[in-house]
């Protein structure tokens, strides 16, 4: 007599499942929806950091993207401590000054850009208070200055950083004016 062949005979006039049977699927969907449940827990926690990354990333490039457009097509650099401001005419305007500030006393702290032309410092990285993103550093520096004195290439350095999940990220690049003279 095989296994299976006692388990029909008992089961043939069986009308439901057994108190132990019952406890058996019980314990086997238990521990099946707790396996789901940690693959849908590390699956969000990874899409939460690669989404966390491509923001401060694409924050970051946005900012100097906007910073070097401005400061390649600039007459004139004038840098300060924490702003740079570019003399341009490419907006329609001549000598248009375009201002870019690393405004540490917002919170959080943001890069502002300022047309000048009365709507005000714009923040380009943020402005709300309740934003996770901020920029934890930003440095305008001379890199050369044409014979005159007024600089002509600037470096930029922008470190954005995510409160909610601590990653950094930092951008560094160099850019001349090609209207400042030599």
């Amino acid at each position: 007599m095989g296994f299976w062949s006692v388990i029909k005979r008992r089961s043939g006039n069986q009308q439901g499942a057994t108190l132990a049977e019952l406890m058996i699927w019980l314990v086997l969907t238990v521990l099946l929806m707790t396996g789901v449940a940690q693959l849908l827990a590390t699956s969000l926690t990874g899409w939460r950091m690669i989404n966390s990354q491509t923001t401060l990333q694409q924050t970051v490039r946005f900012s100097v993207d906007s910073i070097v457009r401005d400061t390649q097509f600039a007459r004139g650099i004038i840098l300060d401590h924490n702003r740079l401001t570019v003399i341009t005419n490419k907006y329609g305007k001549k000598d248009q000054r375009i201002t870019y500030t690393y405004d540490t006393g917002a919170r959080p702290h943001v890069l502002r850009r300022n047309k000048n032309d009365g709507s005000g410092a714009q923040p380009m990285t943020g402005g709300n208070s309740n934003a996770s993103l901020t920029i934890s550093d930003c440095r305008f520096t001379v890199l050369a200055a044409g014979r005159n004195g007024q600089p002509r290439t600037v470096e930029i350095v922008v470190t954005a950083r995510d409160s909610d999940t601590g990653r950094q990220f930092t951008l560094q690049t160099a850019v001349t004016g090609r209207l400042v003279p030599p």
